[in-house]
């Protein structure tokens, strides 16, 4: 049989409101965290098992926050056994429970930044009385997690970022190149949040900077001259008025010691974005962030990370490439593929630049390697005939000719075709006209 419980509505819904957070709520058997508040649960079903066989019952008016569960009855369990069908979603870890900024923020709490700790938007004046937390925020956009048990001033990389955070200050190593770390501290030094205890065995006196910096600033790859001026060249592949920058062909963040490494572009481009690294590639249709993937979206195929992309070229079309837009200012290649199919009819090739490149075409057959036809060829224009008594065209050898066009300058239109028509003898030419 079914036995539906209820009770009075009115004392259960205040019941319910009287519990504040998600655990506290579920724990009521009658209550449920529903959109951050706690609120009566909807009407449980409890079935009641018979002794020759298992019941299900199901209750249609459970909402979509909370799961059915099928609860089976051994028969041996005497009648009367009772089993609730609902279950909770679970809850999400309470304020005091997050341990990050970022976590925190997300979830309507106030995170404390000099405390590193997350409390309840409800609680910020019986957590810090005696106004502990000097600075504090709910915006996740402010956050900058740190590692636990590191200091929030150590993610700082410059002495301006560092003394912007009024809980900071900059302690120089004493180099002269600019070198320093961002440590917790005020107007009389390096200081121990925790403790409030100065801790100048951290940084002596005279490198200690809480509210100007260091005149020379080299971030460690250099020295300066006139105690503000970097000596040049800057060391260690960097540029810059401060060595603040990646020199071209290399990336990183040179910044207070940092370095800067070589692009990795796969042969397919010599400099890349000098922050993050992604390649430039000089190829069009080569693509990703170290220029090793083809975009075939776009019909261009190939291996980059052992030859390179070709763009498949259909037999009887032409095509025009018109290479003008900005993301193709760093392009200095295309290449070309087509694969001839009738075995018996010759194949013409065209090609038609609006300034002068140079172009190689090579032939390769299957599981060969490439046989170079025409090289080191430089003009605007270019027509040339292969036999198909020469060639090996059509299935199932499927045989291609690659087309290489390189050292131009954009913008450039390049139209170029490949194409089969068979020849007409004396006999056919007269008759055609005849009709």
């Amino acid at each position: 049989g079914v036995v539906k419980e209820e009770g009075c509505e009115e004392g259960l819904r205040s019941r319910c409101k009287g519990l504040s957070t998600c655990p506290l709520c579920q724990a009521h058997q009658h209550c449920d965290w529903v959109e951050n508040q706690c609120v009566p649960a909807p009407n449980r079903t409890i079935t009641t098992a018979l002794t020759n066989g298992p019941a299900r019952e199901a209750n249609p008016n459970l909402g979509s926050e909370n799961t059915l569960q099928t609860v089976q009855i051994d028969k041996d369990m005497a009648i009367g056994t009772e089993a609730t069908l609902l279950s909770h979603k679970p809850c999400q870890p309470i304020c005091a429970q997050r341990t990050s900024c970022t976590n925190c923020t997300q979830s309507s709490c106030i995170w404390c930044f000099n405390q590193q700790r997350c409390i309840e938007n409800n609680s910020y004046l019986v957590s810090f009385p005696y106004g502990q937390c000097r600075e504090w925020t709910t915006d996740s956009k402010r956050c900058m997690d740190v590692e636990p048990g590191m200091s929030r001033c150590s993610i700082h990389q410059t002495c301006e970022k560092c003394q912007a955070d009024v809980a900071c200050g900059w302690c120089d190593d004493g180099s002269g190149t600019g070198i320093g770390t961002c440590m917790e501290g005020g107007q009389r030094g390096p200081v121990n949040l925790v403790t409030k205890a100065r801790q100048w065995k951290k940084c002596p006196r005279s490198n200690w900077y809480f509210t100007q910096c260091p005149l020379c600033n080299c971030n460690g790859h250099s020295t300066c001259e006139n105690h503000s001026q970097c000596i040049k060249p800057c060391a260690n592949n960097t540029e810059g008025s401060h060595c603040q920058y990646c020199v071209g062909k290399f990336f990183g963040k040179p910044i207070n010691g940092g370095l800067c490494k070589p692009c990795m572009c796969n042969e397919h481009g010599d400099t890349c974005n000098r922050e993050t690294g992604r390649c430039n590639c000089h190829t069009k249709g080569v693509t990703g962030d170290h220029c090793d993937q083809c975009d075939t979206q776009n019909n261009y195929f190939g291996e980059p990370l052992k030859g390179s992309c070709f763009y498949d070229l259909h037999i009887d079309y032409q095509f025009t490439f018109n290479l003008s837009k900005p993301e193709d200012r760093h392009i200095r290649q295309i290449n070309f593929m087509n694969v001839p199919a009738k075995s018996d009819v010759d194949t013409s090739f065209k090609i038609q630049c609006s300034k002068a490149t140079n172009i190689k075409i090579s032939y390769k057959r299957t599981n060969s390697h490439e046989t170079w036809i025409i090289r080191n060829f430089n003009g605007k224009r270019m027509e040339r005939k292969f036999s198909s008594s020469d060639y090996t065209f059509g299935f199932p050898d499927n045989n291609r000719f690659h087309v290489y066009v390189y050292n131009f300058t954009t913008p450039i239109e390049i139209i170029v075709s490949f194409s089969q028509h068979p020849k007409l003898s004396l006999g056919e030419f007269f008759s055609l006209f005849s009709l």
